[in-house]
């Protein structure tokens, strides 16, 4: 006898293969669209039904000969006849990048921030041993992800391990699925400040008394990585309004009560930190009163030493 037909069967898509050269019988077929999850038994968001839990398609190959007898070969069985008749697909669709921070532009007022991401995958699923993080010009570190249990989705919350410095800094993270697909690479530059700015008043001295209610707050502030710097003045508690600050130095007219006085003046850099400095000035506008005078011996002889006596009140 002699065979007559060869069929393959895959994923439901059959076809009869021609006889070519002595015993051999080929064709050709379109492989399955999805992957077949060969990296992690079959498990994964999108792996084809028939490679589901298994990791690879089976095929089902059938011979008959001329007089009817047939014998045919199941890639789900143990022989190594078997474990040839078994193909693994890969899929060619990247996982994504989203919600990247520090975002780019921002302020960072921490030397050791945190790195933050998500990763999605729509095809084998995400490899968490692939995750990475590249920090300015060093070399991409493999960073621990948060994985879910169908290998969709993950996140990453990355706390840069060693002290940046003060200034712009690059981050550049990527990702890889478990076909092997990169990711499209995502960056952000932003700034880390952990300086309080500068702050001097100028003036008024603190302690210092005077009879003038118009005062004049003036000084200088500058903050080298996060300016420009705002000035805010308080008077009393009392916020005095809009400062204008310019090339640094600042000056704002406020009036003072009668009495002691207090005048907070707080700078503030674009990476939000701080720095605050207290003033006191007494504003006194009552006359001393005297209320006595005395002059002895009086009358008093022509040449002689008398003793004048004053009392006065100051309130």
């Amino acid at each position: 006898m002699t065979v007559s037909t060869v069929t393959v069967e895959i994923a439901g898509q059959l076809v009869n293969l021609t006889k070519g050269q002595g015993n051999v019988w080929t064709a050709t077929m379109t492989a399955p669209s999805k992957s077949s999850g060969s990296h992690n038994g079959g498990v994964g968001p999108d792996i084809g039904t028939a490679a589901q839990s298994l990791g690879y398609y089976p095929a089902v190959v059938v011979a008959t000969d001329t007089a009817g007898n047939s014998v045919s070969v199941d890639g789900t069985g143990s022989s190594e006849l078997s474990q040839s008749a078994r193909l693994k697909v890969e899929e060619r669709t990247k996982p994504t990048i989203s919600g990247l921070t520090p975002s780019s532009g921002a302020y960072v007022i921490t030397s050791l921030p945190q790195i933050k991401f998500n990763i999605a995958d729509s095809g084998s699923g995400l490899d968490a041993s692939k995750v990475y993080v590249k920090i300015d010009s060093g070399s991409a570190v493999a960073v621990q992800a948060s994985i879910a249990s169908n290998l969709a989705t993950g996140s990453v919350a990355y706390t840069v391990p060693s002290a940046l410095s003060d200034g712009d800094h690059t981050v550049t993270v990527y990702c890889y699925d478990l076909d092997g697909n990169k990711s499209n690479e995502m960056s952000t530059t932003f700034k880390v400040d952990t300086v309080d700015p500068s702050l001097v008043v100028t003036a008024p001295t603190t302690g210092s008394i005077t009879n003038v209610a118009s005062c004049t707050v003036t000084g200088t502030t500058n903050d080298v990585t996060s300016s420009p710097v705002s000035i805010a003045i308080t008077l009393n508690g009392t916020d005095q309004g809009a400062v204008t600050v310019n090339s640094g130095a600042f000056s704002k007219a406020i009036t003072l009560a009668e009495g002691s006085n207090t005048i907070v003046v707080t700078a503030t850099d674009s990476a939000g930190r701080t720095t605050s400095q207290t003033v006191t000035v007494t504003l006194d506008t009552q006359a001393p009163v005297i209320t006595a005078i005395s002059l002895t011996p009086n009358p008093a002889d022509g040449g002689a030493t008398i003793t004048i006596s004053v009392t006065v009140t100051d309130s």
